[in-house]
């Protein structure tokens, strides 16, 4: 079975696309655009990094532009279905929004994920795992990554929209690979020291 460390970076929705849903949805007027990046219902994807790791070789693929579509649709390529996920907050962030992202932009996904908490059959979520499932007790991934002696992180993920601005995307790229490989670290440590 192959392993596939996941990474995403997410930006808010546009200030037309934005205005638009405020249209149509009035309740929106009390919320900003800019919080969007965090909700899957109007946020969207501009970055997936994966590294994928099968028998004692690993490979590194970063996807990464202004559409979203055509993104998604590049990631289902590239995930099997027996494919085992790893990284960090995967069940509560990334692979949700995968999911719902592709439903928006009509994109139809090479296979479904296992989103139960409690398990570790085909998903391992550092943050999960880590915490034993316990919200209150979730840390952040530069967090664990400096309890476990880890070089940290770079940036900052709200940075992440600024950088989507400039067209900085090899930036971008760069520091969405830089989480998934620090998620790929503290994933290995833990299960050799038994989590």
């Amino acid at each position: 079975m192959r392993e596939v460390v996941l990474d995403i970076e997410t930006i808010p929705s546009g200030r037309a696309e934005w205005k638009a849903l405020v249209a149509r949805a009035p309740f929106l007027q009390g919320k900003k655009r800019e919080d969007s990046a965090l909700d899957w219902s109007f946020g969207h994807v501009i970055c997936i990094s994966m590294i994928f790791r099968d028998k004692g070789r690993q490979r590194e693929r970063c996807l990464a532009g202004p559409e979203e579509a055509a993104l998604l649709r590049s990631f289902w390529a590239e995930v099997r279905p027996d494919d085992y996920l790893v990284g960090h907050n995967l069940l509560g962030f990334d692979l949700p929004f995968l999911q719902a992202r592709s439903v928006v932009c009509r994109v139809k996904p090479s296979r479904s994920f296992d989103l139960r908490k409690f398990s570790k059959a085909s998903v391992y979520d550092t943050m999960q795992v880590w915490a034993n499932w316990d919200r209150h007790k979730y840390p952040k991934l530069e967090t664990l990554a400096a309890i476990l002696g880890l070089e940290g992180k770079s940036g900052r993920g709200d940075l992440v929209a600024k950088w989507h601005e400039a067209q900085e995307w090899e930036r971008i790229k760069e520091y969405c690979l830089q989480d998934a490989r620090l998620a790929r670290d503290i994933y290995l440590r833990m299960k050799q020291y038994g989590m």
